[in-house]
């Protein structure tokens, strides 16, 4: 078991080095600012505020799991007659393992939502253009770990005092520049009713993070579409499908899924969300679907909580026996009735 380990963590090394994956959360749908730069201002309410936490690969690391924590604030204001534009900021912090290699992103958020249609329409529809720009910086942190020269293929093991042409003591990028572009399209016809696309292109400069200093190692631009909507079920009762799809110089990444939402006339300020997702992406052997998402979303007044746990059904449960991601979101809203012309937007 121990050597399946040992090949699995030098072959992530390599993808890692190769693909430079952007760190992603399987709750997309909370975690706007993360997921698509237009999506700042997307929301009925005032401002918004969430935090959103994912640990993962707690047993092939040694009880050293791969932790990612985001957190984003974002603010609307009004602009020329329906018209909105909005300003927030997002932060995110992904450390890997016991070896504390880290991603650590901060950037400014801005976007306009420009009225299509709504002025004496039954429904409401809006194009908005959002735009990130901020600062990173990759960190290879403490003197616990190794490279693929310092392993013994004989005995399976590593040997970190043997020689090696990577680095011998924690080292970082420099502070590097990084800009996202984002586009939203979408369409709200009533309070169970809506559909809405979305397109983003992240690490529009492609900067270097080059922790070695005497190469240069452009960051993969990464590609992102989502789509989905909210079709009701009865006057208590709607479904949310939706799917996202990412790609990275050659990863991919799909998540195809649905919630069911259910709110009580009773009680309209609390409703329940469950649903189920797929993850799928690419491998030798092609596109196969790698993990089953349950998840769960509480509403109550203003607080959105989310909850899911990714069961891992690829070949790699020969290691983590299935365990995957545990992730939790919680998002606040401020719904200021007092707002003098309210934007509708969708149920993400």
């Amino acid at each position: 078991m121990k050597r399946i380990g040992f090949i699995v963590i030098v072959v992530f090394a390599f993808l890692i080095d190769l693909q430079a994956q952007d760190p992603l959360f399987n709750q997309y749908y909370n975690a706007p600012l993360h997921t698509n730069p237009a999506l700042t201002g997307a929301f009925n309410g005032k401002w918004r505020a969430g935090i959103n936490y994912r640990t993962n690969w707690n047993l092939p690391t040694d009880g050293n799991p791969y932790n990612s924590v985001g957190a984003s604030y974002d603010i609307r204001f009004q602009a020329f007659d329906r018209d909105v534009f909005a300003l927030g900021f997002n932060m995110l912090r992904d450390v890997a393992g016991s070896n504390d290699f880290s991603i650590t992103r901060l950037h400014l958020n801005g976007s306009y939502l420009k009225q299509l249609a709504g002025y004496y329409q039954d429904f409401d529809s809006y194009l908005a253009i959002g735009f990130q720009a901020g600062f990173g910086q990759h960190q290879l942190g403490g003197n616990n770990y190794w490279f693929h020269d310092q392993f013994n293929t004989g005995t399976f093991t590593p040997n970190p005092g043997s020689p090696t042409a990577g680095p011998v003591s924690a080292d970082q990028t420099d502070l590097y520049l990084n800009a996202n572009l984002g586009l939203l399209w979408y369409t709200v016809f009533d309070e169970q009713t809506s559909i809405y696309a979305g397109a983003s292109y992240f690490h529009l400069n492609e900067p270097d993070i080059s922790i070695l200093g005497d190469q240069s190692i452009p960051l993969n631009p990464r590609y992102m579409f989502h789509t989905g909507g909210e079709l009701p079920l009865s006057k208590s009762a709607s479904i949310l499908p939706s799917v996202f799809l990412t790609q990275q110089a050659s990863f991919t990444q799909i998540l195809p899924g649905f919630n069911f939402r259910y709110n009580s006339q009773y009680f309209r300020e609390l409703a329940l969300r469950a649903g189920v997702w797929a993850r799928l992406a690419n491998s030798v052997d092609g596109l196969s679907t790698e993990s089953i998402i349950p998840s769960v979303m509480f509403e109550y007044e203003n607080w959105l909580v989310g909850l899911s746990y990714e069961i891992n059904i690829s070949p790699i449960t020969a290691i983590n026996t299935g365990r995957g991601a545990f992730e939790i979101s919680v998002y606040y809203i401020d719904r200021d009735v007092n707002l003098r012309k309210p934007l509708r937007c969708p149920k993400f």
